[in-house]
């Protein structure tokens, strides 16, 4: 195999894993298209714009998939989440689909290609609070108007609560100049490694700086810590309920579970001790 199908192969893994660990399935059509990109035979471009012809397709065949243009703003409807089409928990999104399935489809269509061009040339930054909103801002480009930006809005799930809006970036200021104070993790022997990824994830997924897309941006940045630190990081196989109880443990102080995720799916790079 040659380094360039390589790194394809490698490109692929993480882009379907890290959209697996959140609960996305793929179609069997998605998955032969997906194999063609790690064997050279389609880029992860030419499945963008595949996407895009699926859903123009789709607003001819299925307009009731999407919103109605003469509907008042949802801003004008007391209690409605500013962010969601009028009556629907669906996320206002730019191929406007008010339908939560085709959300997730273009979601995970679109982000699973940016995440493959993020492989092949990652994000550059100083892994700091600005790199993490440049992936997520890369990562959902083509998804929402406000990706790449730091929520504004209360965000919760059941049994957590995530950092306030008003205090993210006050918050974000103090995991990033400690993890400058850290070296960024460098020279650090595996186990140390470890402990100190699964803490910085930890720090992480409290803050929960975005609407959505938090576990997606968050690996992609532990994947570039991981790459700065001469490790390699891999999502194969990591089963998505146990990634929400890892997350969920992590939100109370035990950063143990994903702690051991990362132990479980990190190789050194040629590193010597």
């Amino acid at each position: 195999m040659t380094d360039k199908n390589l790194a394809l192969r490698k490109a692929v893994n993480f882009a379907i894993a890290n959209n697996e660990i959140e609960g996305h399935k793929f179609t069997e059509e998605e998955k032969a298209d997906l194999e063609k990109i790690a064997c050279g035979e389609m880029t992860f471009e030419e499945l963008k714009e595949k996407t895009d012809r699926k859903f123009a397709q789709y607003q001819i065949d299925h307009p009731g998939w999407f919103a109605s243009k003469d509907k008042p703003s949802n801003f004008e409807v007391e209690h409605q989440d500013p962010l969601c089409y009028i009556g629907t928990h669906v996320l206002i999104n730019k191929v406007d689909t008010t339908d939560y399935q085709k959300l997730q489809e273009f979601e995970r269509l679109q982000t699973v290609a940016r995440q493959g061009q993020l492989i092949i040339n990652p994000v550059k930054g100083n892994l700091g609070l600005k790199h993490l909103l440049e992936i997520h801002g890369h990562l959902f480009q083509d998804v929402y108007d406000w990706a790449g930006q730091v929520r504004t809005c209360y965000l919760s799930k059941p049994g957590t609560n995530f950092c306030y809006p008003q205090h993210i970036n006050s918050a974000a200021n103090e995991i990033f100049i400690q993890l400058k104070k850290d070296n960024y993790f460098q020279g650090l022997d595996f186990d140390k490694f470890s402990e100190k990824v699964g803490a910085l994830w930890g720090d992480i997924n409290h803050l929960h700086p975005f609407r959505e897309g938090n576990g997606r941006s968050t690996r992609e940045f532990l994947r570039e810590v991981a790459l700065n630190a001469n490790y390699e990081l891999n999502l194969d196989g990591i089963d998505p309920a146990y990634m929400v109880y890892a997350s969920r443990e992590s939100i109370g102080g035990n950063n143990k579970e994903l702690t051991r995720i990362i132990k479980g799916h990190i190789t050194s790079i040629d590193f010597e001790f």
